[in-house]
């Protein structure tokens, strides 16, 4: 018996043929490598038992965890329709409005007409979006009331159609009038001419879609403190306030009884409502509420039995003075519920409802909660690539608007230190920006040690902050011809940048030029990306394992991310999986395990258990072929020797025998190894070898070492 000891690289290789790759594997599925050797990957597990999505209509794309200052874990997840978030065990939706306010006379109408043209300055909405009036006056024999389908006619104008046609031609009218615009589903899939980089923003009548609206939609996620900055494709920025309770924080609110309530002249109490009955003079009804200072809060209350003159809700800090709340300020001269939101003033503070001389009717069912939703941070752009929030504290804007309101796709744009609300430069803050030149679409941004790199279509940008107020970040073009092919395509680890660029390669960073990385698998990749799906590759860290993800969509099984590649960053190799389809990513940390967005509409652990969450996990090894004395000599193959560890399941291993490269293969097998299985026995004459390990089981798990084979040279030279 001659016992041979094959030795095989680790990683996989596909970019060339089996016997110019001999002395390594060609094909894997759900195997790694470590220290050398191959082994099963782990298992994953349902982090929550709820659907985050609807898989037939929706898809995960982006993923980001954080802990509170309470030391509540939090992950959210932006989808093509939602925005999620796993809080306290449980799934919600978190998903933001596009916008809401207050309009001032915003109607006007024509005679005989049904279209009523609306004032709403920089509404920054497309056509087809819809708005939702409530509160309005009536004009020229119309009251504007519920949702209306708009037509942009420029960026702050639009009109909409009512039911029936105007009496007169009248207004701007309406009064003050509450709005939301609700924000429009986005694409779960890429279409022709949507990538990055195609044709400028706003081509044709402003309003109308380009082919930068028409991409699929991912989500930039970063902290902001203990709060989420989000911003959809092609979307505005939102930020979002988790809390387990969203607790009622007006006391008495429903006023079941009079306490805590501080009224002025003219009003009185009876059961659930405080009414102003008597006028003369100005007055107001107040009552104190803990806020916390800066927090995000939704006031909701009935204004009834009104017949004449004005109501305002209003807040005043700590110090009695009064808080210009902007839009929840406004006069109300419209009965109804009215639901506004608003910044607080430093803690303590005081809400009170202040009326003019001539008002009569009644204030009831006042609530102020700390806002559940995600809600848009109004001075901020409107339209945003991508964002990522700094070190320092910087929220920075990767292609989006200057400052007069033109789109441009190579500005970086970033507020002032701490303050998300403030991004018009001036001397006394920090707020700034800097056009790109390199490239067509400024794509992502990423932090690492010392820097961000910001990447456009075409080339790679270094971002570092000056700490000086007239160049706050210095710019440095790093490299050109590494553009980066998605926003999620990207990610970093202990110092270095990894990405794929839309070249074909994949690149790393960490200081001096952008290096093109040596990849086994990359012809394989990205030849077979499904077209116009760029978008969709997701990059994410599984530092337990030293490994960078990159999950793909692959043309040969569909549209939606399908395979990944794996990069062991501590060891040089690529690998491969043929599953499972992973939308979004996000590294283990916060949560002991990674957790992974799959396009079954499910999240998961990672890197737990040893079943496919309490299915059978599935995967292969093959290894290329290879021969003895460089193919001079046909071999006998007696029996084959395994050698594992920590073997919790049978594995199959398959022979593949050929005489010549190019000629017919023949199948040996399976022939399956248990854990005390010693041998496997069999007599196969051949040139050329290969072997394949394969497993399906549930718990899975093996450890390859040494593997010996009973092989002879037959004498026979062919």
């Amino acid at each position: 018996m001659a016992l041979t000891k094959p030795e095989f690289k680790p990683g996989i290789i596909k970019d060339d043929t089996q016997l110019a790759s001999e002395g390594g594997y060609v094909a894997s599925s759900r195997v790694r490598f470590r220290r050398g050797r191959p082994e099963a990957n782990a298992g994953y597990e349902f982090v929550a038992t709820a659907q985050l999505f609807d898989p037939s209509t929706d898809m995960a794309r982006a993923a980001k965890a954080w802990v509170t200052l309470d030391g509540e874990k939090v992950m959210a997840f932006g989808t093509a329709k939602k925005l999620m978030a796993l809080l306290g065990g449980g799934l919600i939706d978190v998903t933001p409005p596009h916008s809401e306010g207050v309009l001032t006379s915003p109607f006007s109408t024509t005679n005989s007409s049904t279209t009523v043209a609306v004032a709403h300055p920089t509404h920054g909405l497309l056509t087809g979006q819809i708005v939702t009036y409530s509160h309005a006056s009536a004009v020229g024999g119309l009251t504007i009331s519920g949702p209306y389908t708009i037509t942009v006619v420029d960026a702050d104008n639009y009109t909409i159609t009512a039911a029936s046609p105007a009496s007169t031609t009248a207004g701007p009218g309406g009064g003050n009038v509450d709005f939301v615009a609700a924000l429009v589903d986005g694409n779960v899939d890429g279409s022709a001419g949507g990538g990055y980089g195609v044709g400028p923003y706003g081509v044709g009548a402003y309003g109308v879609k380009s082919a930068y609206e028409y991409r699929l939609r991912t989500w930039s996620l970063a902290n902001w403190g203990e709060n989420l900055l989000a911003s959809p494709t092609g979307g505005a920025l939102y930020e979002w306030q988790p809390d387990l309770s969203y607790a009622e924080l007006v006391a008495n609110g429903d006023m079941a009884t009079s306490d805590g309530w501080l009224s002025g002249g003219g009003w009185s109490y009876s059961t659930g409502r405080w009414t102003r009955s008597v006028t003369g003079s100005p007055s107001s009804l107040a009552k104190i509420v803990p806020l916390r200072g800066g927090a995000t809060y939704r006031v909701v209350f009935t204004i009834g039995a009104r017949t004449a003159g004005t109501i305002a809700f209003k807040i005043k800090d700590g110090s009695g003075a009064v808080i210009d709340l902007g839009d929840p300020s406004k006069t109300i001269t419209v009965n109804g519920t009215y639901s506004r939101l608003f910044q607080a003033p430093a803690d303590p503070a005081q809400l009170y409802f202040e009326v003019d001389a001539s008002f009569d009717g009644y204030v009831s069912a006042v609530s102020i909660k700390l806002e559940s939703k995600a809600y848009r941070i109004n001075n901020a752009p409107y339209r945003i690539n991508s964002m990522f929030v700094t070190p320092e504290r910087f929220c920075v804007l990767v292609g989006t608007e200057e400052a007069d309101g033109d789109f441009n796709q190579l500005l970086v744009r970033w507020c002032d230190q701490e303050n998300n609300k403030l991004w018009i430069p001036a001397d006394s803050n920090l707020a700034g920006e800097y056009p790109l030149s390199e490239g067509g679409v400024a794509v992502q941004g990423k932090n690492s040690r010392g820097y961000s790199l910001v990447l456009t279509d075409s080339a790679a940008y270094t971002m570092q902050f000056t700490g000086s107020s007239g160049d706050v970040f210095s710019f440095h073009l790093a490299g050109t011809g590494c553009g980066l092919i998605g926003p999620n395509a990207i990610a970093e680890h202990n110092g270095t940048v990894i990405w794929l660029a839309n070249t074909g390669n994949f690149h790393s960073y960490n200081g001096g030029a952008p290096q093109p990385m040596d990849c086994t698998l990359i012809r394989d990749m990205f030849d077979n990306i499904a077209a116009d799906q760029q978008a969709k590759i997701h990059a994410g860290v599984n530092a337990r394992q030293n490994e960078i993800w990159f999950s793909y969509p692959d043309a040969r099984d569909g549209d939606e991310n399908s395979r990944i590649v794996v990069f062991n960053f501590n060891e040089s190799h690529w690998a491969s999986h043929d599953g499972p389809g992973i939308g979004c990513w996000e590294d283990g940390g916060i949560f002991e395990f990674p957790v992974a967005a799959h396009v079954d509409g499910h999240i998961y652990y990672h890197e737990k258990g040893h079943s496919a969450n309490g299915d059978p996990l599935t995967g292969y090894l093959e290894t290329s072929f290879f021969d003895i004395g460089d193919g001079e000599f046909l071999m006998q193959i007696r029996r084959v020797i395994p050698d594992f560890e920590n073997q919790l399941c049978d594995v199959a291993f398959t022979l593949f025998g050929r005489k010549y490269p190019n000629g017919p293969i023949s199948t040996y097998g399976p022939y399956t190894s248990s854990a005390s299985k010693t041998k496997i026995d069999m007599l196969k004459k051949m040139r050329e070898l290969k072997l394949r390990i394969d497993y399906s089981a549930a718990p899975a798990g093996w450890r390859l070492g040494a593997l010996r084979l009973d092989i002879e040279k037959t004498g026979e030279r062919r």
